[in-house]
């Protein structure tokens, strides 16, 4: 199967944009990004925005991140179905 069919991975954290303390999952989110399938970030709060970030996070290009205040658990179902197909 080439990348190009295949499906999205989607990636529940804890805020967007990611804390300082999620550079391992940053790293993998990249990772998957360079393969070329589509990322859908689903954060349960919004990150602060003026901390240190991981100098990697500013590569990270997901295809979409649903708001925080969207999280409940029929959005998050639809919004896997929209992505896995």
């Amino acid at each position: 199967m080439s990348h190009a069919t295949q499906g999205g991975i989607v990636y529940v954290i804890p805020a967007y944009p990611p804390l300082a303390s999620q550079p391992f999952v940053v790293n993998e989110m990249l990772e998957v990004q360079r393969s070329g399938r589509p990322l859908l970030i689903v954060p349960l709060y919004r990150g602060p925005r003026d901390t240190v970030q991981h100098g990697t996070y500013a590569a990270l290009r997901p295809a979409r991140v649903l708001p925080p205040a969207m999280v409940d658990a029929a959005s998050l179902a639809l919004a896997v179905v929209a992505v896995l197909g």
